[in-house]
């Protein structure tokens, strides 16, 4: 028990010393290469961008989040906490990527006024990659009891 706590502390030392930076890092550079035309956008936090997009009376704000945020956090230390085996983390890192180069795929349209590819970016970072990556450690507790009751 104490190694795993050891590695949740040397883990989220190393998310927050060095992950976080490098989402900072990968979050302003897309703010600086996306061209935007027909939507407003600012810096929403270091790692997010918000996209306004109006017309007429209608006005909805779009979030796009770096991956590798706090769920990615919060399911790498269950992992650590369930001793996972590397492929868990491996899938884990396949969904944050996944979802992610989806949702920046859908990034580039909807930041031309694209309401259709900004509700899939916003689904995407909102929904989809939370839930995929939460679901890694339930998966494994399920899988975990299924193997103990063969």
């Amino acid at each position: 028990m104490l190694k795993r706590l050891l590695l949740i502390i040397l883990f989220v030392g190393f998310y927050f010393m060095g992950l976080r930076p490098i989402r900072s890092n990968v979050a302003d550079l897309i703010k600086s290469k996306i061209e935007v035309s027909g939507v407003d956008q600012f810096q929403q936090s270091s790692v997010g961008i918000t996209t306004v997009y109006s017309d007429g009376d209608f006005s909805k704000k779009f979030v796009f989040k770096v991956p590798f945020g706090m769920f990615f956090l919060f399911s790498s230390v269950c992992l650590i906490w369930l001793q996972a085996r590397w492929e868990d983390f491996g899938i884990l890192i396949l969904i944050q990527i996944g979802f992610w180069l989806i949702a920046f795929l859908s990034f580039i349209p909807g930041s031309n006024g694209n309401l259709f590819f900004l509700e899939i970016m916003d689904f995407l970072t909102r929904y989809l990659s939370p839930l995929g990556s939460l679901g890694i450690p339930i998966y494994i507790m399920y899988r975990r009891k299924n193997e103990d009751s063969e």
